[in-house]
């Protein structure tokens, strides 16, 4: 439910939703998320995902590692090296003030590609204005599936992890393996929803990592660390957050499992007993 609160601030700071319906979409997804934590309650629930959650921080932790590791400010000249051997002299470029948290790191750039503009921030690395132009130039056939993909996921994540999961734990041996298996069904839903999301930034990665290195960008070894550890967070909240709805939807659905037997054994004691009775 949290993580709710924190998506939907970090997003309407750092990319405000520019119509009317996009913010309704957003909204329609906050709403569903909060719904979706009051699961939380059950505390073998709220065990497995914490568990599963822990497990992700050093993937999500790429969101304040990234940009220190890619180094220096882009300059004038990158700018310009870069728009040439990516093919992006039709990107134009909008500078965003280095005010808030959010725009000092790197979630405050974005491609834009309705008005083909990439928004960043003058302290940012050459390594991310790369990765942003990568998303404007070549083959953009999936971020036509990028936005849609995204605000879908975060809406029917919860679900789409935790029914496969729960019927995991329902047919588990034992708790552990209830946690596993539902673990891995969530993550696979998370990979599979925001698959499209997936492939776009590992594109524009790839395409900013091909162009600095034809550059011969400054601090190159560790821009391409940078961009790795930046993936990681797309990672950390598909698969990521996808295993730990599924790893507390197994658990619910093992104790279920659990308490179905305990049921079905007292009313075989129950029968047993009235057939002792009528022989007597």
């Amino acid at each position: 439910m949290y993580a709710a609160y924190l998506i939907k601030a970090a997003l309407e700071e750092a990319a405000p939703a520019r119509t009317s319906g996009e913010a309704a979409l957003r909204e329609s997804a906050w709403r569903t998320l909060q719904e979706s934590g009051k699961g939380m309650e059950n505390p073998e629930h709220s065990k497995a995902m914490l568990k599963v959650l822990a497990t992700s921080l050093p993937a999500m932790a790429g969101l304040v590692v990234a940009p220190k590791i890619m180094g220096a400010p882009y300059s004038a000249q990158e700018l310009a090296a870069l728009k040439d051997v990516m093919g992006a002299q039709h990107v134009r470029i909008r500078t965003l003030p280095d005010k808030t948290l959010l725009e000092r790191y790197f979630l405050g750039a974005h491609a834009d590609s309705a008005t083909n503009t990439v928004g960043i921030g003058r302290s940012q690395p050459a390594a991310i204005l790369a990765h942003e132009l990568g998303h404007l130039t070549g083959s953009r056939r999936l971020m036509k599936a990028y936005g849609p993909s995204m605000i879908l996921g975060q809406m029917l994540l919860p679900a789409a992890g935790s029914i496969p999961a729960y019927t995991a734990g329902k047919a588990s041996k034992n708790k552990e393996e209830a946690v596993r298996s539902g673990a891995l069904r969530g993550a696979l839903a998370g990979t599979a929803m925001w698959s499209p999301v997936l492939a776009e930034e590992a594109r524009a990665s790839w395409r900013a990592s091909q162009a600095l290195r034809k550059i011969k960008a400054k601090n190159l070894i560790r821009g391409h660390l940078g961009l790795l550890a930046a993936y990681a967070t797309y990672l950390g909240g598909s698969a990521g957050i996808g295993a730990a709805y599924g790893a507390g939807a197994g658990a619910v659905g093992y104790k279920r499992r659990v308490k179905l037997l305990k049921e079905w054994a007292k009313k075989q004691e129950a029968a047993e007993g009235t057939g002792k009775e009528k022989t007597a």
